[in-house]
């Protein structure tokens, strides 16, 4: 019951942080970092399977960011977020 409840809040989760990425008050690559939660909640209650799927999910979230966020490039935010998709690619074979 405990693992259906965590997959349940970690796809969630994962399904709410575009949202925030579109819609909250701070720049989108404050926010794409929280995929880490999901993932690490994912491999130690799921499977390689299910963390797979959602290392996925972040990565392809990761470049809609990366292409939308090319207009920033003098601040480097197209930068953060494939230092934040390394981070995540990192974490996940960790």
């Amino acid at each position: 019951m405990l693992n259906i409840l965590v997959q349940l809040l970690s796809y969630l989760t994962a399904a709410g942080i575009p949202f925030l990425m579109l819609a909250g008050g701070m720049k989108p690559h404050f926010y794409y970092p929280l995929y880490a939660l999901p993932i690490l909640s994912l491999s130690y209650f799921s499977g390689p399977l299910s963390t797979a799927g959602m290392f996925v999910i972040s990565l392809l979230v990761g470049i809609g960011g990366f292409i939308f966020s090319v207009g920033d490039i003098q601040y480097g935010i197209p930068f953060l977020f494939l230092l934040q998709m390394g981070w995540l690619w990192l974490l996940f074979w960790l």
